[in-house]
């Protein structure tokens, strides 16, 4: 039977062993495909796209299998997926899609996969290695998803002259989890995202300016990550930074104001104690999150961040007081002291900006409240 297409839904249940499926399928979409491997007779060289959600795989085929029209592998949510065949034997592969594979414990290395531009792993939390070719990151459309990979150990990005070496974790729209983000060799121009969201980074490279495209980097929830790079204030086309709950961060460089940042966000830092001197005026910073923090004062250069809008101190329990603000800060609009609970005191001055909203709730130890004038 010479079939090329064949989806067959979740909801279809087959009682009989499959035994068997047509070798001229170029398209299979399969749901909750219900075995351990597909039949051992099928020969998959014709296959173009390959669609195996929710299966109950766990591998595809007993032995490798040359698979040279193949372009697309999903197997996303095969919980009991254990190994893949060595996608090497696909030269033509651009999407690989394994996300929540949960048992997925090592695959092959992707270094020779010239045309690979989406490789997505999220949520594969046994997998400790992984191997590919720094070419993905030369795509406009290349992207790692890693996102979740609790025991990934070590990050190989490969260029065959040049090795960007990543021990402890994921990455591009990067998502990872490492112990140790060492030195960037070359610039990655088109990297424009770098997640490294809940993982065990305890640093970042002092080279990480070499990602000179990058837009967005996110740190949430890197519980051993201690410090920033001043060399950060180098990524000038940086505009997102997400450090939120980063409890072991104790203090960022002021390099970090060099930046066109709107938001900067370092809620639940609890080990943060310091605010760094801002060095000039600052327009871009719109928002800045200091919520749970350890900090104890702000800098008497706060007034130079003259796009602030909205400044969150709230349940900073340590600070005591806070600077008298200057003329400059006249786009703050939202200040939120909320169960600040060693604040004693705090100016008169503040009631000169254009606050809309002043929050004071729970701050215990406020026992006066200034002249208004």
């Amino acid at each position: 039977m010479d079939l090329d297409f064949l989806s067959v839904d979740r909801n279809v249940t087959f009682r009989a062993y499959l035994d068997s499926l047509p070798n001229s399928l170029r398209i299979l979409h399969w749901m909750a495909f219900p075995q351990r491997s597909l039949p051992q007779d099928f020969c998959p060289e014709n296959l173009v796209t390959l669609e195996m959600c929710y299966s109950h795989l766990e591998q595809l085929w007993e032995e490798d299998q040359v698979l040279s029209n193949l372009k697309r592998l999903n197997l996303s949510r095969s919980r009991k997926l254990k190994r893949l065949p060595d996608l090497s034997l696909c030269p033509n592969i651009e999407e690989i899609i394994l996300s929540d594979c949960e048992s997925l414990v090592e695959v092959y290395s992707f270094n020779f996969l010239d045309k690979l531009n989406w490789l997505c792993l999220d949520g594969c939390k046994k997998l400790e290695r992984l191997d590919i070719h720094s070419n993905i990151l030369s795509r406009s459309s290349g992207l790692v998803a890693l996102h979740g990979c609790h025991n990934l150990k070590t990050l190989l990005i490969n260029n065959r002259t040049n090795v960007v070496q990543l021990y402890g974790g994921p990455p591009f729209n990067l998502v990872i989890s490492w112990k140790e983000l060492p030195e960037i060799k070359d610039t990655a121009e088109n990297l424009e995202v770098v997640i490294l969201d809940e993982t065990a980074i305890k640093e970042q490279p002092s080279s990480l300016h070499c990602l000179v495209g990058l837009e967005e980097l996110s740190l949430q929830r890197c519980t051993k990550l201690k410090t920033i790079p001043s060399s950060i204030g180098n990524l000038r086309k940086l505009l997102k930074l997400n450090l939120a709950y980063c409890v072991s961060l104790e203090t960022f460089p002021s390099t970090i104001f060099k930046l066109n940042l709107t938001e900067l966000d370092f809620q639940g830092c609890s080990m943060l104690k310091t605010f760094p001197e801002i060095l000039e005026p600052v327009e871009s910073f719109t928002h800045i999150n200091l919520t749970k923090t350890a900090i104890k004062e702000l800098p008497s250069s706060l007034h130079l961040l003259v796009g602030l809008e909205e400044l969150s101190l709230q349940s900073c329990t340590k600070l005591k007081t806070i600077p008298s603000p200057s003329g400059n800060l006249s786009k703050l609009l939202k200040l939120n002291l909320a169960d600040c609970v060693s604040l004693e005191t705090f100016p008169s001055s503040i009631f000169k900006l254009k606050l809309t909203k002043l929050d004071f709730e729970g701050c215990s130890m406020l026992k006066t409240f200034p002249e208004i004038l």
